[in-house]
């Protein structure tokens, strides 16, 4: 819808500067926007329309309480010292949104594999003292490797401890 506007405010405004008789292509540019402030209207409302937008809010809300739920769970292992890990290393040499994509790659790829993700951050750009002493620390019960040896990935599925450059 968007990108049907663009182009004909693009190519309708393009001949209307050029030609000395442009009159009708300027309204003809007023009238398509005015249908697309009609269409993008018509758009917003649909969903209130069916009937299904308490559904589609509660199940955007089950999968919230869910997700979270699980990253509790294995953001908070009861036994640290045994549980499946992956280290991830935040020292990365590019800015902050681009730390926080792999920051976030990193504990979707933990999620996933069901793993704890411990992140390797000292010495980091933003703060040397790391991670934890700039943001909340993703754990409350498990923030280290235990100096445990550290496989890096891809490794066999069943290695306990991985890591992610």
């Amino acid at each position: 819808m968007k990108e049907l506007w663009y182009y004909l405010q693009h190519e309708l405004g393009a001949a209307a500067a050029g030609d000395a008789g442009g009159e009708r292509l300027r309204d003809i540019l007023d009238e398509a926007e005015e249908r697309k402030r009609s269409l993008l209207s018509d758009m917003e409302k649909l969903p209130s329309l069916d009937g299904y937008q308490d559904w589609r809010e509660a199940e955007a809300a089950n999968a919230s309480d869910l997700v979270q739920r699980r990253l509790r769970y294995l953001q908070n292992p009861t036994d640290c010292a045994n549980a499946r890990k992956l280290v991830c290393n935040l020292n990365k040499g590019c800015g902050f949104g681009c730390q926080m994509h792999h920051l976030v790659y990193c504990l979707i790829f933990a999620y996933a594999t069901e793993r704890t993700l411990i992140v390797n951050s000292k010495g980091w750009r933003y703060n040397t003292k790391g991670w934890d002493y700039t943001f909340y620390p993703l754990s409350e019960t498990c923030t280290t490797t235990f100096d445990d040896k550290v496989h890096p990935w891809p490794v066999r599925r069943d290695e306990d401890l991985q890591k992610l450059n």
